[in-house]
């Protein structure tokens, strides 16, 4: 990797050597893209990662935690807040694990406390039958 200024808003940033723009540049540029193709008539669906386009007006659509078609794997008819129109959203949710061998720090807490109310109860249990 080598440092390179973007072409579009003159940062230095770390690239391979075919990239000319940062990467929100890049992504800024696809998303403009993919706007003028469906304008122009040339596209007439999007298949993005990352955002939800509209297939009419190619706006971006921001989802929020109340919109459940984001977050619901299946088909949804759902209709654009910029131009009202309907089109369909096709949704895949995926999830990332990730694993530690350190548990965290509650989760010892309360089996210490729950050690120590056991040895407390072994205790008072012994001192019952030695009477």
């Amino acid at each position: 990797m080598t440092e390179k200024i973007c072409v579009r808003c003159g940062k230095i940033f770390k690239s391979y050597f075919y990239e000319t723009m940062c990467y929100k540049c890049q992504t800024e540029k696809n998303l403009e893209d993919i706007k003028e193709s469906i304008l122009s008539g040339e596209a007439t669906s999007t298949n993005c990662e990352s955002d939800v386009i509209c297939p009419w007006c190619g706006e971006v659509i921001e989802g929020d935690c109340e919109t459940s078609e984001f977050y619901e794997d299946g088909t949804h008819v759902f209709s654009c807040p910029e131009c009202d129109k309907e089109f369909t959203l096709s949704t895949s949710v995926s999830y990332a694990y990730s694993t530690e061998r350190e548990l965290p720090s509650y989760v010892l807490r309360e089996r210490e406390i729950v050690r120590q109310e056991r040895l407390k109860q072994q205790v008072t249990v012994e001192s019952i039958e030695r009477g």
